[in-house]
């Protein structure tokens, strides 16, 4: 089966935990640099710790002049006098050849051997590393691992961040995910969250090595962010803001600034008063929008924010006095284009005929009373639609050991309607439906562990959820695993004919909608011989469910002559009842069969009046094509 495409991560995995490579291997104890002549007269007197200390001055450019060469004729001086710090920055520097020195492996792993062997945790975490790499040492995973793990009893984050990637990528050793997050884990709480953090994001927003939990995800951004740099913790909260794939997260992208904005930084204290201002991503808030103004407005002006925040305030006072501003303006246009969350209706069947008799049953411990109901309330069928008490007569369901009641619960949970959206907790109550044979819940189980939401990803496991979900002739499944396989995109010859082999099952078991993509499978040829007249008998059966993409299907075939003969105007009219019931696709044909003159006689006044249509009902792109050749018409092209 053809995985599911996964979404780009908002924070990317690193490609390497490296000892070797983060901040030249080495982190430099903290060191006053002061008094230099003091430091000098002491390496002077033979004083080894002084040394290492004017070779952390020179290195960093601490009150004398940045040399690399300098910092290493103290750093060399230090280690000969047996330091294990010196040994240690010695060795880094024969590994790389940096401050004049040729690069030499083998000399710098017998420095850092000298260092590690005195019990300096950094040392043997490199030590460690220098065997998994067979740099300047003979490779020895063995050797490697038995310093690694001297280094990790003294928790040393360094060590674990290194293991932790080699079992995450399987380079050297096994593959073990879990083991890695475990190790990232324990870095992280040593204080090695800069470097664990993202991948531990990343695990938990993946769901490799872990459930897959946008919750953990989040609540370790918001722990990485603050120990984060204010630059990297924007690019964060912006990735956020402007999320493709996934929906806008405006509260996460507020916490991350409202973090960069307590280290001192400017242009987040600027985003927030945007995002307050106009109301993007979170609700609009004048309060808020003022008081970060007011402190970019009174901040030095090198840093260009006070321009824009003396305007903001000025619209600010404007609005309080009741005058409509051109923000006021946008903000609302802005709140109507903000997309919702689609209304949660359950596909499921209920008696909402009598809810007050229903109610009754329901009180006296009914089930399939406490069923119906929940079906009614959150449909809002019969009775004032009301996800809370949907999900409480599901919840009173379930805890009677109802399989229905537990799917709905997890259906809830997955689209986050009424409760806080949870994979994990939908995932739990799915599997106790479909663990007690609900093909819904079996089906759903198959789904998440396509793609790793709510549970490990796991194919195997989740072709055992849905043939359990096929063998109760649930076609869902069967619909679902043809799309999967038979995508418009797919050239594999077998792949196309087990996709077309699933949806003639879903039709054999009663699936009417199985009719549209076996007829343009027969159609194109794809995953079966073609065949344009069973194609179109296919099509015509298709008319029997009286949906819109029926019409809008089957007019294909009358517009080009497919599998019968040519009929314009049959394929008009077919055309034209599947837009008399909205459907959009439809009346985008028609605009642009009478726009281009194709198959029809051009006729630009019956084109813009389909387009006018388009603009009022349409979303999207469709919206935007309507609204572009509204433009093209009134422009006389």
């Amino acid at each position: 089966m053809k995985p599911l495409t996964r979404t780009l991560p908002i924070i990317m995995v690193a490609t390497a935990s490296s000892i070797l490579f983060s901040s030249q291997a080495v982190a430099l104890t903290d060191t006053d640099c002061t008094n230099i002549p003091k430091l000098e007269t002491n390496a002077n007197q033979g004083i080894f710790q002084s040394s290492f200390d004017l070779g952390t001055c020179f290195e960093t450019g601490t009150n004398v002049e940045k040399s690399r060469e300098t910092a290493f004729q103290h750093f060399k001086k230090a280690a000969d006098g047996k330091l294990p710090a010196a040994m240690l920055r010695t060795g880094v520097y024969y590994l790389y050849g940096s401050g004049g020195v040729k690069k030499d492996q083998k000399l710098a792993a017998n420095w850092i051997s000298k260092a590690a062997e005195t019990g300096l945790a950094e040392a043997e975490a490199m030590y460690g590393e220098l065997h998994f790499r067979g740099w300047g040492v003979r490779k020895n995973i063995d050797e490697g691992m038995k310093w690694l793990n001297k280094a990790i009893e003294k928790n040393n984050t360094k060590a674990l961040n290194f293991l932790a990637g080699e079992y995450f990528y399987g380079r050297n050793l096994s593959k073990d995910r879990e083991k890695a997050l475990s190790l990232y884990l324990k870095a992280a709480e040593n204080g090695g969250i800069i470097q664990a953090g993202p991948s531990i994001i990343n695990i938990y927003r993946n769901g490799e090595g872990a459930p897959k939990s946008r919750e953990l995800a989040d609540q370790w951004t918001l722990k990485y962010a603050n120990h984060a740099d204010p630059r990297r913790i924007n690019q964060i909260a912006e990735r956020y803001l402007n999320a493709k794939g996934r929906p806008r997260d405006g509260r996460m992208a507020i916490s991350l600034y409202k973090i960069s904005a307590e280290k001192g930084d400017q242009t987040a204290k600027y985003h927030l008063m945007n995002l307050y201002f106009v109301g993007f991503g979170v609700e609009r808030n004048l309060s808020k929008a003022r008081k970060w103004a007011t402190v970019l407005a009174n901040d030095p002006e090198k840093y260009g924010y006070h321009k824009p925040a003396r305007k903001i305030l000025n619209e600010i006072d404007a609005e309080e006095r009741g005058e409509e501003t051109q923000s006021m303006k946008s903000a609302k246009l802005l709140k109507s284009l903000t997309r919702k969350t689609p209304p949660l209706k359950l596909k499921i069947e209920a008696d909402c005929s009598n809810v007050k008799l229903t109610e009754n049953k329901a009180k006296k411990g009914d089930i399939k009373s406490l069923i119906d109901l929940s079906v009614c309330y959150t449909n809002g069928d019969g009775v004032a639609q009301s996800y809370e008490t949907g999900f409480n007569h599901a919840k009173q369901a379930a805890k009677a050991g109802s399989p229905m009641g537990n799917y709905i619960v997890g259906v809830y949970y997955n689209l986050g309607s009424f409760v806080k959206k949870d994979h994990n907790e939908a995932a739990k109550w799915y599997l106790k439906a479909a663990n007690d044979g609900l093909a819904n819940a079996q089906h759903m189980m198959g789904i998440f562990h396509t793609a790793g939401t709510g549970v490990p990803k796991n194919m195997a496991t989740a072709g055992q959820w849905f043939k359990k979900a096929i063998d109760q002739k649930y076609t869902p499944s069967l619909m679902y695993l043809g799309r999967q396989l038979g995508g418009p995109f797919t050239k594999n010859k077998k792949a196309l004919e087990t996709s077309f082999l699933y949806y003639a099952k879903a039709f054999e078991y009663g699936d009417m909608k199985a009719l549209y993509p076996l007829s343009q499978m027969l159609k194109d040829g794809k995953g079966v011989p073609k065949d344009e007249k069973r194609a179109f008998e296919l099509a015509e059966l298709y008319l029997d469910t009286g949906s819109s993409s029926a019409y809008r299907n089957i007019s294909e075939y009358y517009l080009k002559g497919i599998g019968t003969q040519k009929d314009v105007n049959q394929a008009i009219s077919l055309l034209e009842k599947a837009a008399d019931m909205n459907d959009e696709l439809a009346m985008l044909k028609l605009m642009n069969l009478y726009y281009k003159g194709n198959d029809v006689s051009k006729d630009v006044k019956t084109a813009r009046k389909w387009a006018e249509q388009l603009s009022a009902k349409g979303k999207d792109w469709t919206k935007e094509q309507a609204d572009e050749l509204l433009k093209k018409i009134k422009a006389g092209k």
